[in-house]
């Protein structure tokens, strides 16, 4: 619960996240997000949560319009080829939190 205290503490009353689901193999997405998204709800509090799930035609777009990002753990390497055409990433990131999820968390080091 501190880990979500700490990530909800600075952000405005509606909030907007961004899951990032590209490390996970496409059998396994539907699941990991809906747990993922239960789990930012039970502990929200006050905070009204507006969940997207990134897709690769608008990610860029997708980030500028998240409050939270939310990079899912899985297979590092796929992570990493999905992300490698984003030349503007590390910009688009700029400002927002973000999270990293085992691979999502070794992709963002």
């Amino acid at each position: 619960m501190d880990d979500f205290n700490e990530i909800y503490k600075d952000t405005n009353p509606a909030i907007n996240i961004l899951l990032i689901p590209f490390s996970k193999d496409l059998g396994r997405r539907e699941s990991s997000i809906s747990k993922l998204r239960d789990t930012f709800e039970l502990f929200k509090k006050d905070k009204t949560l507006s969940f997207q799930t990134a897709d690769e035609s608008s990610l860029i777009s997708q980030i500028q319009n998240a409050d939270i990002l939310y990079f899912m753990g899985g297979i590092s390497l796929k992570l990493l080829e999905t992300l490698k055409p984003f030349n503007n990433l590390r910009q688009a990131m700029e400002g927002k939190i973000v999270i990293g999820e085992s691979a999502g968390a070794n992709v963002l080091s």
